[in-house]
């Protein structure tokens, strides 16, 4: 049997997904890149490329070229100076509510690539009603910052299950986007119990003194603007650490 779009009923006719947009990567311009990937096991892949091109089979032809072209579409002016040159920007909250749409498919994505052997951290109804009206489920946070170097690309997805109080457990999705000079992490909670996800507060994440040099939050957005980048760039010795940074924050 073939496998479902991720936004759709669809499973004929499943197209390749670009992790990083076309037009990123021309306006990008050629680079010696290498790939890298970590497998389930801990095993690293690497392999050479000369334009952030990777992508994954993971939507349909009209969900592809349709809504989410023009969403993509829609994000390039208000992305391109800030991956390509790092151009320090007043976002609206138009603005903003566009670049959280856009990090939100990204993450879906992500975490339907790794999907074939467990079901998706985002379920059916979360991942369909985003295609029909843009809504971004409830638990749903993300922060922004700006990267040194500008010829790295980050697509990176995991699920951490978390202890909170016994009897109540959660799980948080964990996704990091970086290309060019733009950078943003993403976090999604979910209670375990079906019936404390239906009715309980989501918990919030605070990311603690350390990184508010670094990263701005833009979502759960309050309609105010936003002044992109913060204080501080990231440099290549800490881009494992933020990864892996929301496994020491402090849930609320």
């Amino acid at each position: 049997m073939s496998r479902q779009c991720a936004f759709c009923p669809a499973t004929a006719d499943i197209t390749l997904e670009h992790l990083w947009s076309g037009w990123i990567g021309k306006a990008l311009g050629a680079y010696d890149i290498k790939n890298t990937r970590r497998t389930e096991s801990g095993e690293v892949i690497t392999w050479p490329a000369k334009e952030f091109s990777a992508g994954a089979k993971v939507a349909c032809r009209d969900c592809n070229n349709g809504w989410m072209s023009a969403l993509e579409s829609a994000s390039k002016p208000i992305l391109e100076d800030m991956i390509v040159h790092c151009k320090a920007v007043t976002l609206s909250a138009k603005d903003i509510a566009t670049i959280a749409a856009v990090t939100f498919k990204n993450m879906v994505v992500a975490d339907y690539m790794k999907s074939s052997d467990r079901p998706p951290f985002f379920t059916r109804r979360e991942r369909w009603l985003f295609r029909e009206s843009l809504t971004l489920p409830k638990g749903l946070q993300m922060w922004f910052g700006s990267m040194a170097y500008s010829n790295s690309g980050i697509f990176k997805s995991y699920t951490l299950k978390m202890s909170l109080n016994v009897p109540y457990r959660n799980q948080l999705n964990i996704f990091t986007y970086g290309i060019g000079h733009f950078l943003s992490q993403s976090t999604c909670f979910r209670w375990l119990r079906k019936s404390r996800h239906k009715y309980a507060p989501s918990g919030y994440l605070d990311q603690g003194p350390q990184w508010n040099t670094m990263f701005i939050p833009f979502w759960p957005s309050d309609a105010r603007s936003i002044n992109w980048p913060a204080s501080s760039h990231l440099g290549h010795q800490l881009v494992e650490t933020f990864v892996h940074r929301v496994e020491h924050y402090k849930i609320s």
